[in-house]
């Protein structure tokens, strides 16, 4: 098998929930999960991603690729006023 032909995991982490997905190789939804973000980043993070891989349809021997986002630390920066 390829790199290519594998399995992407992405997970994004907001203020108020932390999403994990699994897609295929042709962007197709493979498993998703969504749970309360927790003020453990790193826990709420790694509760999602085993979350994910639970799933009957992920084979994790098929994962190359893993990807994180995270608007939690962005949201808390103040807007200009005005």
């Amino acid at each position: 098998m390829s790199p290519t032909d594998g399995l992407r995991l992405g997970i994004g982490v907001g203020g108020t929930n932390t999403d994990a997905v699994v897609v295929d190789s042709a962007g197709a939804l493979v498993a998703k999960v969504k749970i309360p973000t927790d003020t453990d980043m790193s826990a709420g993070i790694g509760e999602a991603i085993a979350r994910v891989l639970q799933d009957p349809a992920v084979d994790r021997r098929r994962v190359r690729f893993v990807m994180l986002g995270a608007t939690q630390a962005t949201s808390k920066i103040p807007a200009p006023a005005g």
